[in-house]
């Protein structure tokens, strides 16, 4: 696991539909559609869907978080301080700019790290970011894409 990091790739596509297509749309556990959401505020004048544990509201009850950034979706999810990751992603976001592209950015909020993935559109193409362990390392690389990946 220490010397892997970080990744980077890029997949082309058939047309443009086909590689919007490719995006994960769906919530990255299970179950949620069963569950009620409340809204939930971040900084800078965001509000995030919260997912809690059936019956529960403490710190430890958030299951997902989801919210929207331009064309951009955000998940957050796992079972270590869900609610200050996404408080971390946002205040990252405000010094880092995202491919002004369709995307989607998750973030595992695991116990050795914030397991996150960005996969975005541009044309047929659909690029790829991860980090093993901390989520502004691929925000980072993905924000380097924005002036590359310009279509």
């Amino acid at each position: 696991m220490a010397s892997f990091a970080e990744s980077f790739g890029a997949s082309v596509y058939y047309n443009s539909s086909a590689a919007m297509a490719e995006l994960p749309e769906a919530a990255p556990i299970q179950g949620l559609s069963h569950l009620n959401s409340v809204p939930y505020s971040l900084p800078g004048g965001l509000v995030a869907q919260r997912w809690v544990s059936s019956g529960a509201s403490g710190a430890g009850s958030t299951l997902a978080l989801r919210w929207h950034e331009g064309d951009w979706t955000i998940w957050v999810f796992g079972g270590i301080s869900l609610r200050n990751t996404a408080t971390s992603i946002t205040t990252d976001l405000q010094h880092y700019r995202l491919p002004p592209f369709p995307g989607v950015l998750s973030v595992d909020a695991a116990p050795d790290g914030q397991h996150s993935n960005l996969a975005w559109t541009t044309g047929d193409v659909v690029y790829q970011v991860g980090a093993m362990h901390q989520v502004v390392h691929a925000i980072e690389m993905a924000a380097s894409m924005r002036y590359y990946a310009q279509g």
